[in-house]
């Protein structure tokens, strides 16, 4: 055993964090670990996902630390404790912890970078209260102590959460920056393996958030690339996994990302970790998407039970089941229970779709109005496709739309396809476009609503129909019960037996 302590240093500094993890336990067993192995056991066990052994490690590590006359090493060692209590919701705990690095850092007086990390915890409760601008400013004094201290670690992570503050104040211009800068330090290897895999996470979700596509997929892919390097990594690759399916997700490669998201369950699904709502979460989204309905229920079930609201994929999956009334009501609810603009950002496409199947179109453009005006303030300019939806879908069922208007004119046609071609982000226009993806497994590039219609009839009655008359319903504006061809006045019977024939 007497080798087992420098077979966990070496396994450590190699990054092999389950072996670093069984060496210094067996060491651990045979005698007392120095301080610096008790703290290296304490990251060890985070990042393979043994939490109780992490937080034990920790507390052992904070009181070794005192008893050696540091008590701003104990201070920090307590703050990080903390604050992984906090992100798992034992909020008494966490605070407890807290309130211990705090007494410490007062008491030795002066200025710190242990003061610094002090403040991350109250940028979150600022962030929490939804006063983002008092969390901007924290957040911006935490990393310039990092900056004067020269801790990398606390600068790139303060200036990650200021950029996030931005980004909900709707300054995306200013945020951006500040987050390229965070992501800098980390693709340059500047940064420990926790704050690098901390600062990864936050900042795909915020581009996500703000449909910087192009910074998500980039970043995400370096982020799979860092977690594969890793292959004992236990505690970011959940996330990674998820992260990499909504990419796949997004660009169309619908089998892809079920595999990751699968992974991603399986691989989360017998931990505390929070990220594991978010996995079957995402996997139910990729069920509803492609008509598994019964799937896509028990996933966002198991979603709600560890913590994520499914929606708004569950009321898109009562739509798609049919039970219209079902879906209003749920996305009703919702928006009146969420006032955070970015949350309504992400409910408000899937509500315009619904009202616009139940027939509710002044709710469906006053909803399309808001996201409009939302997408404006936060420069979304992709985003502002669906304020042409009620006036399309009002167009076309106006005047009746019969044979006597030319398709494309006053129907409104040209509204409805634009409309379709320039809102991509996000799953909704995946629901829009049909659920039968092709033979390649990607999902059908058109902007017709009827085609997902049409994918779904008998074939019998497929071959049968006449060329001319399908094509007049290639035009259709679809809405259960209601819907008019723009070439043609009789309306179209609804398919009741189609996941997408709702939308």
């Amino acid at each position: 055993m007497a080798a087992a302590a420098p077979q966990g240093r070496i396994a450590y500094e190699r990054r092999a964090w389950g072996d670093a993890f069984e060496a210094l336990s067996a060491a651990k067993a045979a005698g007392p670990l120095e301080a610096d192995d008790v703290e290296r056991l304490a990251w060890s066990a985070l990042f393979t996902g043994r939490d109780e052994r992490s937080h034990e490690a920790f507390a052992e590590l904070h009181q070794r630390r005192l008893e050696a006359g540091e008590p701003l090493a104990a201070a920090r060692a307590a703050v990080w404790l903390g604050l992984r209590l906090m992100s798992l919701g034992e909020v008494a705990r966490a605070s407890g912890w807290l309130a211990k690095a705090q007494r410490l850092v007062e008491q030795a007086g002066g200025d710190s970078v242990e003061r610094g990390y002090l403040m991350l915890p109250q940028v979150f409760r600022l962030t929490a209260a939804r006063d983002h601008e008092a969390a901007r400013a924290a957040a911006a004094e935490a990393a310039t102590i990092g900056d004067r201290h020269g801790d990398r670690d606390l600068g790139a992570l303060a200036r990650n959460l200021e950029g996030r503050s931005l980004v909900r104040l709707g300054r995306i211009s200013e945020a951006l920056p500040l987050l390229d800068e965070a992501m800098l330090a980390v693709t340059g290897g500047q940064l420990s393996p926790l704050v690098t895999g901390l600062v990864y996470c936050s900042v795909i979700a915020a581009c996500q958030q703000i449909y910087a596509l192009d910074r998500a997929r980039e970043w995400t892919a370096a982020l799979r690339a860092w977690c594969e390097a890793q292959p004992q990594l236990m505690t970011f690759a959940g996330a990674c996994l998820i992260h990499r399916s909504e990419i796949l997700q997004l660009g169309g490669a619908w089998p892809e990302a079920v595999e990751e998201a699968r992974r991603a369950t399986t691989h989360l699904a017998p931990t505390a970790d929070v990220e594991a709502g978010n996995a079957f979460f995402q996997e139910g989204e990729l069920h509803r998407l492609r008509g598994q309905l019964a799937e896509a229920e028990q996933a966002y079930a198991r979603a709600s039970e560890r913590g994520r609201d499914p929606q708004p994929g569950l009321a898109l999956l009562r739509l798609a089941q049919g039970r219209v009334d079902l879906a209003a009501a749920a996305m009703k609810r919702v928006l009146l229970a969420t006032n955070d603009p970015l949350q309504r950002m992400r409910f408000l496409p899937a509500h315009v779709e619904i009202m616009l199947a139940g027939g509710e179109l002044g709710e469906a453009r006053r909803a399309a109005e808001e996201l409009v005006a939302l997408a404006e303030r936060f420069g979304m300019d992709m985003l502002d496709a669906p304020s042409r939806w009620p006036r399309a879908t009002r167009a076309a069922r106006s005047s009746r739309c019969g044979a006597r208007r030319r398709p494309g004119s006053a129907c409104g046609r040209p509204i409805w396809r634009r409309a379709h071609d320039c809102w991509w982000p996000g799953p909704s226009r995946r629901s829009v476009i049909g659920t039968a993806p092709r033979s390649n497994g990607r999902a059908p590039e058109t902007s017709s609503c009827s085609w997902a219609r049409f994918q779904m009839l008998p074939r019998a009655r497929r071959a049968t129909r006449p060329r001319a008359r399908q094509r007049r319903r290639t035009h259709t504006v679809c809405r259960r019960g209601s819907s008019r061809c723009c070439a043609s006045s009789r309306p179209e019977r609804p398919t009741r037996s189609s996941p997408a024939s709702s939308f």
